[in-house]
Parts: C-alpha cells; sequence; structure tokens
C-alpha cells in the first residue's frame, strides 16, 4: 500500500508541476527577476517595511503606531501593485497557492474528514494583509 500511496503522489506532485498556475507564477517570478523597474520597487517596499520594522521593534509600539505601520504598508503595496510585472506576479502566485491550497483540503477531507481549504495558510508570499 506504501507504494501505491507514494507513486499517487508522486503524481500528484508531477501534475502540479506541469500545471498552467506553476508556470504562470514561474513566468512571472522571471519576467520580475528580469525587469530593472520592479525589482528596484520591490527592494525599495521591502527596505521601508524593514525601517517601519525597526523603529517599532526599538519600544513597545502603541495600538496607533501598529495601526499607522498597517496603512503605511497597505499604502505601499498598492503602490507595489500598480506596477504590470508585480501585479501579474502577485496574481500568479495567488492563483498557485490558491490550487496548492485546493489540493491540501481535498487531502485534508479524505484523510481526515475535515475540508481545511478555507482560512490564512500561513504563507504570506501572495498576501495583501492579513484580515
Amino acid at each position: 500500500m506504501m507504494n501505491t500511496i507514494m507513486e499517487a503522489a508522486e503524481a500528484l506532485g508531477k501534475l502540479i508541476a506541469e500545471s498552467e498556475e506553476r508556470k504562470n507564477a514561474t513566468q512571472s517570478a522571471d519576467a520580475l527577476r528580469n525587469d530593472n523597474e520592479a525589482s528596484e520597487i520591490m527592494a525599495r517596499y521591502g527596505e521601508i517595511r524593514q525601517e517601519e520594522m525597526a523603529k517599532l521593534q526599538a519600544k513597545e509600539p502603541t495600538k496607533e503606531e501598529l495601526e499607522n505601520f498597517q496603512k503605511l504598508m497597505q499604502d505601499e503595496f498598492k503602490k507595489l501593485a500598480e506596477n504590470p510585472v508585480i501585479s501579474a506576479y502577485i496574481e500568479a502566485n495567488k492563483a498557485y497557492d490558491a490550487l496548492v491550497k485546493r489540493v491540501n483540503g481535498v487531502l485534508a477531507y479524505y484523510i481526515n474528514g475535515e475540508d481545511q481549504s478555507e482560512g490564512c495558510g500561513g504563507n504570506c508570499s501572495s498576501c495583501s494583509g492579513c484580515h
């Protein structure tokens, strides 16, 4: 039985790797890496995030400071998403993450009898913000 399970897992992995969602995610990541403007925008976003996080971690932030940080990062993310290369990257990764999440939900359902495809998956790479 173990061999059958492992063969099915291998086949599923290959199907996911060959999916349009995976291909689009890979192509959009390549396009992002090769686009100087998009790379600079992403780098600047990372710098702003890092600087602002350092300010918050240097002390016990107030609720207002945390809210301001969240608003700033949402505003910066909106600017980031205005770039067509970055926007395509974000959308492609959302679609790929959704596929993987659905597959995991189906597996969980048949293993445990529970559908776990809803809610936060914990991977923030394609997220536009928490709740």
